[in-house]
């Protein structure tokens, strides 16, 4: 299943890299992004934001990932989020920035259902896990927080 979004171009800076986009592409294209910028940017501090559209009512993988779980299309589009995630934390550690870096996962995507959404009525919190070594400064420590 492929997911259409209104025909727009994708940029890089202020250039058109192509148009219009495919959503099934956008995965990879944003991953291999997010790794040039890594090491065009290794030198010196730096913030990386980078948001997926999938896997909440985005529904779609690239090829590659197509067909690889048992939970048909969601399923393919979790494994190419963790595919992404994992080429930007190998990424960090080929770079030597592993250590000195702060990884946040956030979602606010929660599963469509009638309770779900009571929840996210009644909740402003979304899941998340980080990693980084030590403790948060005192006073700064929050629920859901992963330290590995």
């Amino acid at each position: 299943m492929s997911h259409s979004f209104q025909p727009s171009p994708m940029t890089r800076d202020r250039s058109v890299v192509e148009q219009p986009f495919r959503s099934e592409n956008l995965t990879q294209s944003m991953t291999r992004e997010a790794v040039a910028f890594m090491e065009r940017n290794a030198a010196r501090p730096f913030l990386l934001f980078f948001s997926f559209l999938q896997v909440h009512t985005a529904m779609f993988a690239s090829a590659p990932f197509r067909g690889t779980s048992r939970h048909g299309i969601y399923g393919d589009a979790v494994h190419e989020v963790d595919w992404s995630v994992g080429q930007i934390m190998q990424t960090l550690g080929r770079l030597g920035l592993r250590e000195n870096t702060l990884v946040y996962l956030s979602s606010d995507h929660r599963a469509l259902t009638w309770r779900s959404c009571l929840q996210q009525v009644r909740s402003t919190e979304a899941p998340t896990a980080s990693t980084k070594q030590g403790s948060p400064p005192a006073g700064k420590e929050g629920s859901g927080s992963l330290e590995s």
